[in-house]
């Protein structure tokens, strides 16, 4: 997708992320470009996907031009896999890798600070339905 949000027109804000806000301002916390690819296969009982998520740079208060350092987010791209194995009788053995590259990056920066991504983490389980 590609978003460009902006104010119309010029106001004070209490809101801390607004603040004083003029004509033409970005919304914080809105990325211009967003990307999600995704790619799977099943065979018999088995089903494998890998996917990619990418997100712009953002700002996180509301301004013009060049996000200032420190008052924005970083573009990132994470790669997804997971597996899956149908066991029958409604139960499936599953396995999935988040952020397989372990890339480091700022998502946002309220409350009180920087806060980074998911670093990487598997998830594996057994999952039952009926």
């Amino acid at each position: 997708t590609f978003t460009h949000a902006e104010f119309e027109t010029s106001f004070e804000s209490d809101f801390e992320p607004w603040g004083t806000v003029e004509a033409g301002d970005e919304l914080p916390y809105v990325p211009d470009h967003q990307l999600y690819l995704g790619l799977g296969m099943e065979a018999g009982p088995w089903a494998l996907r890998m996917a990619a998520n990418h997100v712009g740079e953002m700002r996180t208060e509301a301004g013009s031009g060049a996000i200032p350092a420190g008052s924005g987010t970083d573009a990132f791209t994470v790669w997804n896999a997971s597996g899956e194995y149908r066991l029958g009788m409604g139960g499936v053995l599953f396995v999935g890798v988040q952020n397989l590259t372990d890339e480091t990056y700022v998502v946002a920066r309220r409350p009180a600070g920087a806060r980074p991504g998911l670093p990487r983490t598997l998830l594996a389980g057994v999952r039952f339905s009926r």
